[in-house]
């Protein structure tokens, strides 16, 4: 019993004097670091680096010596403990010094430079600004520098001082049991080692308002859903996870909230292990947890039978015991922080789309969480309702709120993401930066399938196959013969430019929601590259990168179809055709145009109404043949100059009273000759070319506009000439268009060209 009491005592001493010295080497590692970072400070700069050199070049066990034996010589007498504390701590805070500036330097600089132009010192802003986010990169450096030091601890047993070293020698020149002797000590060292790690490890996690998922496994039956997937979570970090439906997306989201179980892998959320190797938390520890975790479903999922205001206060009244008061003061400002403090009595049967997402957004935040979780909070409404949605998120995004977004919208990702997070068929694809995956992705942008839908009828004869049943998503694959690929340009900034009416952007997604229902084209493979967004005032790199996909899609031998957009996109598709071609191309080019409008503006940088003089201009100081036929102009939406402007490039025009249905015939014969007099053709529809009444979902309807079934008929003809190599549908804004009018016209154009 004496040797396990003099164990114990030892053991004792060893966590007393490592205790000691861990605080020593904390608070000098922290003050030497901060100083190693002021460089023009040259005396505290040089004093610090005399002490690393010092501390980090000489044994430790040298360093002890000096103090204990060292020290008498000046007539300093310390006790042995106060010696062992001081020679492990100041050899340890040279290390903690290296972990302290290293964890300082890879906070974003741009912190201290906020923190200082709100009027912070520079100790301000540190101790305010940059410590705190430094604390959480210092934990895992520290767990091992603090590991090292209680297994240095055993040098201090050379000092005469009662540690578990020193106990355990005692006991072995009297029992001669060395090697069980030397075991105890062992197992104790790593019990004391494994202690720290694992309380560092549970600091770390809590400090940590973000997660981490590893090796996430989850199926349905036989289908694989989830099939390890790894990825951190950082604090203040705005994940965007995006891919094609059926990616695994939205079950992943839900195992983060435990809504889903997985079977395999691990996830740490908010400093929780929520689940452990495919096993959740119980129940009640779950729910705990889940209050730190907002939840933001697609189907908004407020509780019907409650007002606005008591679906906000509901939660935490119920789980936070906050009185009524307080949860509806907190609710008020909550909604009034999301523009719904007017609807706070009223029943959600009551609002819009917007609206009950708006609502739900407030009922997650009034829990106070540290983690936000979307799950495509805006598919389920209508395309003037998601901005809404998307301003709230954004706020939040720029308050810091930690974000995990599943959504479909790529302009919000680009615009907000700190992270994207590609999935697909169960693995994430890729990941990085917005500017590396929209800019330069090593996976095609998903398209999204939830559009591709619409009516089946199995049960009827012969072939009901629509054209959602037959689109596929384009991946760089090799593409059969007679192939289209759709590729959607989500861009309002040419409008913008060119002072016209914003809402194009939206454009893209809802053609294809109305071309997905009408007949398959049996002699076509039809394929669906995404969109290029640009969300942005950087219109020129998405030109750039709608023209690398035009390129790509031309040189496998298929058909480039262009939803707009604003007729911006009109460059985009010229730069890609050309880039296809070469400059030493000498065939004869044709662009085809159906507008109310010249663009041919010569305002620069380019915007909407400009295209066609940039191709104008391009063409001719390359030395390349080109025509330009503008089909269904207004004499009384265009200058004078803009005539003239196009007199000067010798354009071909029609006027929209030329191009009624009587003028048909006359019109087919023009076109005839220009195609017969053309290599190759790009189309380019501007959708204001339609009467106003026939399609109001553009930024200038048309008085007069050309009749559709005129458009058309030329629109098949230049379809049929052979020469088509691309084509562009521009102009269509979906927050202008009553009935959706506009879409199926443009619908019926689209289903002429694939």
């Amino acid at each position: 019993m004496a040797g396990w009491a003099d164990i114990a005592h030892g053991a004792a001493v060893t966590v007393q004097v490592t205790a000691a010295a861990l605080a020593l080497s904390c608070a000098l590692g922290l003050m030497i670091g901060i100083g190693r970072l002021t460089p023009r400070r040259r005396i505290v700069y040089g004093l610090c680096t005399a002490y690393l050199t010092f501390f980090r070049g000489t044994p430790l066990l040298v360093q002890l010596f000096l103090l204990f034996f060292g020290l008498p010589q000046f007539d300093i007498l310390l006790p042995a403990f106060v010696c062992g504390v001081l020679g492990l701590g100041l050899y340890s805070a040279a290390y903690v010094s290296e972990i302290v500036r290293g964890a300082i330097q890879s906070v974003d600089r741009g912190q201290m430079e906020a923190a200082r132009s709100l009027g912070m010192s520079s100790a301000q802003a540190m101790r305010a600004i940059i410590l705190p986010q430094a604390i959480v990169r210092m934990i895992p450096p520290l767990g091992n520098e603090f590991i090292a030091l209680i297994k240095n601890s055993a040098l201090v047993s050379l000092l005469t001082i009662d540690d578990l070293m020193h106990e355990g020698q005692k006991i072995i020149s009297v029992s001669y049991r060395s090697l069980e002797v030397y075991l105890v000590i062992a197992l104790i060292y790593l019990v004391l080692t494994q202690a720290t790690h694992y309380a560092l490890h549970r600091a770390e996690r809590r400090l940590r308002a973000g997660g981490m998922i590893r090796g996430l496994t989850k199926s349905f039956g036989s289908h694989q859903v989830l099939d390890g997937i790894d990825f951190d979570i950082q604090p203040r970090q705005v994940v965007v996870v995006i891919g094609p439906s059926g990616s695994g997306k939205s079950t992943f989201l839900r195992c983060c909230n435990g809504l889903e179980q997985p079977e395999g892998g691990t996830i740490d959320i908010c400093g929780h292990r929520l689940v452990d190797h495919g096993a959740l938390l119980k129940d009640r520890t779950l729910n705990a947890l889940r209050t730190e975790v907002g939840m933001v479903f697609q189907s908004f999922n407020l509780f019907p039978h409650l007002s606005v205001l008591h679906n906000v206060t509901v939660g935490p009244r119920m789980l936070h015991n906050m009185s009524k008061a307080q949860a509806e003061a907190d609710a008020m400002a909550l909604l009034e922080k999301v523009g719904l403090a007017h609807k706070a009595h009223v029943m959600p049967a009551s609002l819009s789309g917007g609206q009950k997402q708006r609502v739900a957004i407030a009922r997650a935040l009034a829990m106070r969480p540290r983690v936000m979780l979307f799950d495509e909070p805006t598919s389920a409404l209508d395309p003037e309702l998601v901005g809404e949605v998307l301003q709230v998120m954004k706020l939040l995004a720029s308050e810091g709120m930690t974000m995990v977004v599943v959504t479909h919208e790529m302009g919000f990702a680009k615009e907000v993401a700190d992270l994207v997070v590609v999935m697909d068929g169960g693995v994430i694809v890729e990941a990085g930066p917005p500017s590396e995956i929209f800019s330069a992705p090593k996976q095609p942008l998903p398209f999204d399938e939830k559009i591709w839908t619409g009516r089946h009828d199995p049960h009827e004869p012969g072939d009901t196959r629509r054209i959602f049943d037959q689109v596929r998503a384009f991946e760089g694959q090799p593409l059969p013969a007679h192939a289209s690929v759709i590729i959607g340009f989500a861009s309002d900034e040419g409008v913008r430019r060119n002072q016209g009416r914003p809402g194009a952007a939206h454009g893209p997604k809802e053609l294809r929601r109305a071309l997905a229902g009408l007949p398959a084209k049996p002699a076509r493979a039809v394929f669906d590259a995404g969109d290029v967004a640009c969300d942005d005032a950087d219109q020129e790199s998405a030109q750039a990168q709608l023209a690398r996909q035009v390129s790509e899609v031309l040189a496998r031998g298929a058909l480039p179809l262009i939803f707009g957009g604003g007729h911006e996109v009109a460059w985009a598709t010229y730069c890609g055709l050309r880039a296809h071609v070469g400059d030493a191309n000498t065939r004869r080019l044709l662009v085809v145009n159906f507008d109310a409008h010249f663009d041919l503006r010569q305002s620069r940088p380019g915007n909407s109404g400009t295209p066609f003089d940039q191709i104008a201009c391009d063409c001719a100081a390359r030395e390349l043949p080109l025509r330009y036929a503008c089909f269904g102009v207004s004499d009384l939406a265009n200058t004078a100059a803009l005539f003239e402007r196009a007199r000067q490039l010798g354009a071909h025009h029609a006027l929209d009273t030329q191009m009624q249905d009587v003028h048909l015939p006359e019109r087919l014969a023009e076109l005839g000759q220009l195609l017969d007099e053309a290599d190759d053709v790009y189309l380019s529809i501007d959708l204001d070319v339609l009467p106003g009444a026939a399609a109001p979902g553009v930024s200038a309807p048309a008085a007069l506009g050309v009749p559709l079934s005129v458009v058309e008929t030329m629109v098949r003809r230049v379809s049929a000439s052979g020469k088509l190599r691309v084509a562009d549908i521009a102009e269509y804004n979906p927050s202008l268009d009553e009935d959706r009018r506009t879409a199926r016209a443009a619908a019926r154009l689209a289903h002429r060209l694939l």
